[in-house]
């Protein structure tokens, strides 16, 4: 059985930290979490997660440059369940 797909999420507000992490795991996902931008960043260089879902705006550090896709706030959990998907598999 191979592992789960591992995904970071960052982001400064808890409240959606948690639950963009609670519909990934319910998905399958392994998830790391980070609060702010050099959090994810040294969480990124340390663990090579599958994919990474960043704020734009954190502290410390943004999320900006190099996307692949983004989802607008506020999103539904099944938009972003479909966008890690169609990345990830």
């Amino acid at each position: 059985m191979t592992a789960p797909r591992t995904i970071l999420v960052a982001d400064d507000d808890l409240d959606i930290q948690s639950l963009v992490a609670l519909k990934l795991e319910r998905s399958g996902y392994s998830v790391l979490r980070a609060s702010d931008g050099a959090e994810a960043l040294e969480l990124a260089l340390r663990e090579r997660p599958d994919l990474a879902v960043l704020d734009i705006t954190m502290p410390k550090l943004d999320g900006r440059a190099g996307a692949t896709a983004y989802v607008k706030k506020p999103f539904s959990p099944q938009e972003l369940d479909a966008r890690a998907s169609s990345i990830i598999g």
